[in-house]
């Protein structure tokens, strides 16, 4: 009985935990609801998610991107050519000029061997209507009156006949020189150095073709060796976070202090891919907001392939200056109001309260439109963008990544869609579950986590009577009958 009444105690406990814990991350998620109806209520982000100078890394899109060889080479044959005997296999590495199959010519050496013979036909009744409108002319000029006509119809036939086969004689012609290139260049030979990714016999049943959908008609793909290129996706909903031409940082996923540098040099939109994972997000917001639409696929050159591998996953994000170190904390201009040759910023003080606080700035940087704050202003401050409705004094609210520690929560290299946080407002995604006992925002939040043994009860003074004829089953805490303790 003690021990049926220890196992409801602790199941009780468990779940009034439990349901304080979700209703405070919920509250937590939800930050300032109770305020968002006030029409002066101000959403404030840290300083230093602002810059970047947090875990997170400002407003700068990212997108994800796999190591490619630059150039492939997919090379096709025609309905009219047989493939008599392939040099290479697939994975052998090949250099230019290297042969790697040749076509069967036998049947072109025949059509060969009977054009060169119709060419001899040709030649022969060319002279022979030749011959003919000589002599027909001859003829013409002693004959009467009566039969002048007669001669000249019968000359113009024959000039006609010789020009028909004039023009087959040089038809034939073509078609002799096209065969002998054919023969000539039975022997296909690789344009690159490279290695062989596939080869798609039709006529070997034990073959195995992995080339992609483009390269599906091709006898042969190739792939370069030594120079690579990143390849993105961009979905039409953000496609004017990149344009052609645009300088790229691309990041490794293992080692954040590991970057290249490279040019946007295609957006494929000939190409779509319908699909909802788009290999894109915006640090800060959120990734589940997503609908059905095109991406299309986006190639980046780079300036150095150095340390890179094929297939190597990585993250992509436009050059706008952020690799460079300054000193001293820098802000967008439009975060900035200048006034009376002094300059404000819209920053969370005392009580939670929005106020205008005067800060000193430094230097100007024109290509990054950012200010160096040298006095007035901190990163751990929060501040708001300088919106017409704010009004000084007016409650705030903070981004809800940052009432969650985004410093402990970095995404960096170890960056997992699950992570995302939803923008002010949205719901919040959550890593993690309720088994075991277990409920966290991440790995990090460990003041959050629980475990069973935590709520057991070692008094017995704690336990509860139950009647006599309870159930085997565990009773459900508002079953208790009336009086029982």
């Amino acid at each position: 009985m003690n021990k049926k009444k220890l196992i409801i105690g602790g199941a009780a406990a468990g779940v009034v935990l439990a349901a304080a814990i979700v209703g405070f991350v919920f509250l937590r998620g939800s930050a300032g609801s109770s305020q968002g109806n006030s029409e002066n209520l101000v959403y404030v982000d840290s300083v230093a998610s602002i810059t970047g100078l947090g875990s997170g890394n400002g407003m700068i899109n990212r997108f994800a991107g796999v190591v490619e060889p630059r150039e492939t080479i997919d090379i096709k044959v025609s309905s009219d050519k047989t493939v008599k005997e392939c040099y290479v296999k697939e994975g052998d590495e090949v250099k230019k000029g290297q042969k790697l199959f040749m076509y069967d010519t036998s049947e072109a050496e025949e059509n060969l061997s009977s054009k060169e013979i119709e060419v001899d036909r040709i030649k022969m009744d060319i002279e022979t209507y030749k011959a003919n409108v000589e002599s027909l002319k001859k003829e013409k000029a002693n004959a009467s009156s009566d039969e002048q006509l007669d001669y000249t119809v019968r000359i113009q036939s024959a000039e006609n006949n010789a020009k028909r086969s004039e023009y087959e004689l040089k038809s034939t012609q073509q078609e002799i020189e096209q065969l002998k290139k054919s023969i000539n260049e039975a022997v296909v030979t690789s344009e690159i150095d490279g290695v062989v990714k596939s080869i798609n016999d039709s006529n070997d049943d034990t073959a195995v073709y992995y080339g992609g959908s483009d390269s599906g008609d091709s006898y042969m793909t190739l792939l370069s060796t030594g120079q690579y290129r990143i390849k993105g996706t961009i979905n039409e909903q953000n496609m004017g976070a990149l344009s052609e031409g645009d300088s790229i940082i691309i990041h490794s996923r293992v080692d954040e202090n590991k970057t290249w540098t490279g040019t946007l040099s295609e957006i494929d939109m000939e190409h779509p891919e319908n699909s909802n994972n788009d290999g894109y997000y915006m640090s800060g917001s959120s990734s589940s907001d997503t609908t059905s639409s095109n991406s299309y696929p986006f190639y980046v050159d780079l300036d150095s392939d150095e340390d890179l591998m094929l297939g190597q996953h990585v993250y992509m994000e436009r050059d706008e200056g952020q690799l460079e170190e300054k000193e001293g904390l820098w802000l967008a201009s439009y975060y900035i109001i200048q006034e009376d040759d002094k300059a404000y910023v819209w920053a969370a003080g005392k009580r939670e309260k929005i106020e205008k606080r005067e800060i000193t700035l430094g230097e100007y940087d024109e290509e990054l439109d950012e200010y160096q704050i040298t006095d007035g202003l901190t990163e751990e401050d929060y501040i708001a963008y300088p919106d017409e409705s704010v009004k000084e004094g007016a409650p705030v609210t903070k981004n809800i990544e940052d009432l969650y520690g985004s410093e402990d929560d970095s995404m960096g290299d170890s960056y997992d869609d699950s992570m995302l946080y939803d923008s002010p407002g949205d719901s919040m995604m959550m890593e993690g579950d309720m088994d075991d006992g277990y409920v966290g925002l991440d790995d990090s939040d460990d003041d959050m986590e629980f475990e069973d043994e935590d709520t057991e009860f070692e008094d017995e003074s704690q336990d509860m009577d139950m009647p006599s004829d309870m159930p085997d089953e565990v009773m459900d805490v508002g079953d208790t009958p009336a009086g029982e303790e």
